[in-house]
């Protein structure tokens, strides 16, 4: 059992480093939230601690829900609507506007983690 642990354990961290890769070189959040909620597998149920999301289908699933409700405030996959309903968003969606990745980091050095930066700005040791 103890293997079985550390298997998943290391294949959900690879899969988060993956999913962090990506969104730093600009695939947009909503492409994985699109890709990755209604997932399907064990464990699956009812979550607790959670204001707005009251079930989920699997761990992928509850995630993704949450990243969703958070940050792009698609309260259409929230169970519970959040109080008020006016909460921030950190970057405002809009479906007639289309994304475009930066070409490298010194063109949009808010997007990416200074540590992912720091060796490619221009002056940088």
């Amino acid at each position: 059992m103890h293997n079985e642990g550390a298997a998943f354990r290391s294949l959900v961290n690879n899969f988060a480093i993956a999913i962090s890769v990506g969104l730093q070189y600009g695939v947009p959040l909503e492409e994985y939230v699109d890709a990755f909620t209604f997932t399907r597998f064990e464990p699956a149920g009812l979550v607790q601690g959670n204001d707005a999301i009251k079930n989920a289908t699997s761990i992928i699933d509850y995630v993704f829900r949450e990243l969703a409700v958070s940050y792009l405030g698609r309260d259409d996959l929230a169970h519970v609507p959040p109080a008020g309903a006016a909460h921030e968003q950190l970057r405002p969606t809009d479906a007639a506007s289309s994304h475009t990745p930066p070409q490298s980091p010194e063109d949009s050095p808010d997007l990416a983690a200074r540590s992912w930066v720091r060796s490619r700005l221009p002056g940088s040791p």
